[in-house]
């Protein structure tokens, strides 16, 4: 009889923002698919105050955060003008004790910044490793991403000759980055990727350029994610639709206030739309932002409904919307427009890292040149033009099939026997 599969996933939280929403829903694809599957986290972000098979550490939580000062002090010895979230994970959280303590066949490493799990600590997992990569900071230094316009230090090495012109101070990402070739010298961590974009990106890079590497999509649940004709008026925010108005969607979490989700793009869009393009009656709809009511975007009336907390709330919003915008500068495999294909909508977006594994061009949406508003103005307007209900029932038809929960599982699963048994 063949032993059934048991997967331990290691998440610094469960829910929440995009990597611990990722994370729950594959493990929540496990369960529901056959595999033994069980969580482990510092913090439980999600509206089920009791998931299935999720440990909560909270003495892992404590360690952490009585080493956050000491981190955030080396860490200002670097000044930088990337502002994505950087990492340190050089002191151990004690979350390895539980992990190695776990009977299990793969530990499946998700989010771990924030110190949730030091770089040594990844390196004395007594199991199997593999790692779904979020974002870059596996392979590069405290960055989870670079910018656009950085040398490809990850590919290259980290050298003094290849610093960007932007940091200063002592070179801690080139620091870490060796940490990491050490404490991982010898062990064979295995990677998965959502998108393509990444999946090349770590084949390049030096630390993992021998790994085995799969790409995977993120799991999404289309029974709950999907086009409902019934939202497509109805609304608990009060918000008065015509049937001549064209709502667009933008969100993300801090959507209006993290640089990298491209909001000043969007208002420079929607600025040449004002001044040189006819859309008829477009108005806005903003979630994940710093505020709520109705306000005035680049002269567009706008709603803006804060930080949507339940899966209801955010369906309904995507609903609600006739199409979507993300001019994320770099991004993995985004949720926002993950679920808003699963929701039927066409999608506006910079052609960036994992965008083209999710909108096909002129197809299922429009992908503009990066960083070129002038362009995205003009994805917003092949939104209005292309409007109708049989093309968002096809999108939401092709999202489904591309996400599916059993589809994810069975890829994982046999990517796991070549880890296991080569």
């Amino acid at each position: 009889m063949i032993k059934p599969l048991k997967v331990l996933h290691v998440s610094h939280s469960y829910g929440g923002g995009g990597a611990g929403k990722g994370a729950a829903r594959l493990h929540q694809a496990f369960l529901q698919n056959g595999i033994d599957s069980h969580l482990i986290t510092l913090e439980n972000n999600s509206d089920d105050p009791d998931p299935h098979n999720v440990v909560i550490c909270a003495h892992a939580r404590e360690q952490r955060n009585a080493r956050r000062k000491l981190s955030r002090w080396i860490m200002r010895r670097q000044s930088s003008a990337n502002p994505v979230v950087k990492s340190l994970n050089l002191f151990n959280s004690g979350l390895l004790k539980d992990i190695n303590a776990f009977e299990c066949d793969i530990v499946q490493l998700h989010w771990v910044g924030y110190g949730t799990l030091s770089i040594w600590e990844i390196g004395k997992i007594n199991k199997p490793v593999v790692w779904k990569l979020p974002d870059m900071y596996a392979f590069s230094g405290t960055e989870h991403y670079l910018l656009p316009d950085d040398p490809p230090r990850h590919v290259e090495g980290y050298r003094a000759t290849n610093r960007p012109d932007h940091e200063a101070g002592i070179d801690i990402n080139k620091w870490l980055w060796r940490c990491k070739r050490v404490a991982w010298r010898g062990r064979n961590i295995s990677v998965v990727a959502p998108s393509r974009w990444l999946r090349d990106q770590a084949r390049q890079s030096r630390i993992f350029r021998e790994s085995r590497t799969a790409h995977i999509i993120n799991p999404l649940d289309s029974e709950i994610y999907k086009f409902d004709r019934s939202l497509t008026s109805n609304n608990v925010w009060g918000i008065k639709k015509n049937r001549h108005t064209f709502l667009l969607g933008f969100g993300s979490l801090n959507a209006t206030h993290d640089p990298r989700k491209g909001y000043e793009h969007l208002l420079k869009a929607l600025e040449i739309i004002r001044k040189q393009r006819s859309v008829g009656s477009l108005e806005l709809l903003i979630f994940g932002g710093r505020q709520k009511g109705t306000t005035n975007v680049a002269g567009f009336r706008a709603y803006e409904l804060g930080r949507l907390r339940t899966d209801e709330d955010i369906i309904s919003a995507y609903n609600l919307c006739d199409g979507f915008v993300l001019p994320t500068l770099q991004d993995n495999l985004p949720n926002t427009v993950k679920e808003a294909s699963c929701c039927g909508l066409p999608v506006a977006a910079y052609e960036v890292g994992g965008l083209p594994d999710l909108v096909e061009h002129l197809v299922t949406g429009y992908l503009a040149r990066p960083r070129d508003p002038n362009d995205l103005a003009d994805g917003i307007q092949w939104l209005v033009n292309n409007r109708s209900m049989n093309l968002r029932e096809c999108i939401a038809n092709k999202s489904a099939m591309r996400h599916s929960p059993a589809r994810a599982t069975q890829s994982y699963s046999k990517f796991y026997e070549q880890v296991l048994h080569g």
